[in-house]
C-alpha cells in the first residue's frame, strides 16, 4: 500500500481559510508578528495559497522587513499563473492596484465586467476601496 506523503500541518492547523481569518484578525489589531506566524505556517504548508503570500508581503511591509517585495513577487507569480487560465482575476487585479499598477489593475476590472462576471457598479466600488486602502 502505498502512502501520500504531504508536508507536517502546522500546531492547531485549522486550515487556509481560518488561518487567513486568523491572521487579517491579529492584522487589524496591530499583531503584526502574530499574523507573520500565522502565514509562515500557512505558506509552509500550502506555498501555492497566493493570497498567503499577498498578506505576507502587506504584514512584512508593517514590520519593515525588506522581503516584502519577495512575498508580493510570489503572490503576483501565482495569480498570473492562474490569469493563464482564466482572463481576468479579482484578487490579481486587487493585487496589481496594491502594488502600484492600477492601470492594469482597472484594464482587468474592465475585463471581468466584460465578460459578465463582474458588475460594472461592483467594478467601481472595488476601485473606490482599493483607493482608500492603499493610499
Amino acid at each position: 500500500m502505498s502512502r501520500s506523503h504531504s508536508p507536517p500541518k502546522p500546531d492547531a492547523w485549522h486550515g487556509v481559510q481560518a488561518g487567513l481569518a486568523r491572521c487579517k484578525a491579529a492584522y487589524q489589531s496591530g499583531d503584526y508578528l502574530q499574523a507573520e506566524a500565522l502565514l509562515l505556517d500557512i505558506v509552509a504548508f500550502a506555498p501555492e495559497e497566493a493570497r498567503a503570500w499577498a498578506w505576507l508581503g502587506q504584514v512584512w511591509k508593517k514590520l519593515g522587513n525588506s522581503e516584502a517585495d519577495r512575498a508580493f513577487s510570489r503572490a503576483r507569480s501565482l495569480l498570473e499563473q492562474r490569469r493563464t487560465r482564466h482572463a481576468a482575476s479579482l484578487p490579481l487585479a486587487r493585487l496589481l492596484w496594491q502594488q502600484g499598477d492600477q492601470a492594469e489593475a482597472l484594464n482587468m476590472l474592465q475585463r471581468l465586467v466584460q465578460s459578465g462576471e463582474l458588475k460594472p457598479d461592483a467594478a467601481a466600488a472595488y476601485q473606490r476601496r482599493w483607493k482608500e486602502q492603499f493610499k
